[in-house]
């Protein structure tokens, strides 16, 4: 073994370090740690949690650095009814617990350890999701309310989440680089997916303006739908994370509540396209799929890698095609 040992060595002693002490416990308490990035990064790492470590003790949820919330000692809680599966963490509650000391978490903890278990992300989500995604009475009302619009609007109805802001200033840092999606490849990757689906109304769903407004007219042009009319987003801009956690507390309940409102939408809608260089659009598929049973071919990934479940299974069938004419 030389002196020093490589990055990748290190991380798999810093992972199985993580590992061991959880299993040092056979059962205990976990508080995971919300961080101030953004809402589906951080939910769809405590989904994680809940699928590795639920049937090992409490789920605990310290909401301290969660942006999304209508107060200081707000967060998930003030929108998602999930106790007792997911409680709201305090150090008195912790204290309390019967199976304390409780180990604390954060998500790049959980990554290592559903990594190294080598179990799909999704399939955590899909366990959890249900049992974590539980609306409060006062939330549940206002997004009914938007959805029985969805629901009279003329079928299908088809959702595309466009995804500017930071997200593109994103795609081009160094350790990430990647292609970004812009507003015409959403409508494509829709009218490539479905060629036979016509007319019906397009809720076009995003941050950028600008964005919004070049979707909006290509979806009318190439999908021949109606628009179904949405306040704009509050940034022109588009979403920028850290300016989003600057805003004083009820702007961000506000802001919050139309993101979970928006959510709803694209997870009722017949048709989704978003981006998988987006966690949310991971999320929505998961919702559709689990919460509202939609089949995972109206959804959609616009990305240049096109990785939604079912074009796989598209992209099977059309190399089975082209072998069956080759063959003659």
């Amino acid at each position: 073994m030389p002196r020093v040992a490589s990055t990748a060595w290190l991380g798999f002693l810093l992972g199985a370090c993580v590992i061991a002490s959880l299993a040092g416990q056979s059962t205990a308490c976990t508080v995971f740690k919300f961080d101030i990035s953004g809402f589906a990064a951080n939910v769809r790492h405590l989904l994680l949690a809940y699928g590795v470590l639920s049937e090992n003790g409490t789920i605990f949820l310290d909401n301290r650095n969660f942006p999304y919330k209508c107060t200081e000692l707000g967060g998930w809680h003030d929108f998602f009814d999930s106790e007792p599966i997911i409680k709201e963490w305090t150090p008195k509650a912790e204290a309390a617990a019967l199976d304390a000391p409780c180990r604390h978490v954060d998500k790049a903890g959980i990554a290592k350890i559903v990594d190294r278990i080598r179990i799909p992300w999704t399939q955590y989500e899909e366990l959890a999701i249900s049992k974590a995604w539980v609306l409060r009475p006062w939330v549940a009302v206002e997004v009914s309310q938007h959805l029985a619009v969805l629901e009279a609007a003329a079928k299908p109805t088809i959702a595309l989440h466009i995804r500017g802001g930071d997200k593109v200033a994103e795609d081009q840092q160094e350790e990430i680089k990647r292609a970004t999606t812009f507003p015409e490849d959403y409508v494509e990757t829709f009218v490539s997916r479905f060629p036979d689906v016509q007319g019906g109304t397009c809720i076009i769903l995003g941050d950028d303006h600008a964005w919004v407004a070049e979707a909006s007219r290509l979806a009318q042009e190439r999908i021949n739908c109606t628009l179904q009319p949405l306040s704009p987003f509050y940034r022109q801009e588009g979403h920028k994370q850290a300016q989003f956690n600057s805003l004083p507390y009820e702007e961000r309940c506000e802001q919050s509540m139309r993101l979970l409102t928006d959510m709803e939408i694209m997870a009722h809608a017949d048709y989704f396209v978003g981006t998988f260089n987006s966690g949310m659009p991971w999320m929505i598929d998961t919702m559709r799929h689990v919460l509202y049973g939609k089949h995972r071919s109206t959804m959609a990934d616009a990305s240049i890698h096109h990785w939604d479940w079912y074009e796989r299974i598209r992209e099977y069938y059309r190399e089975y095609a082209e072998e069956q004419v080759a063959c003659g």
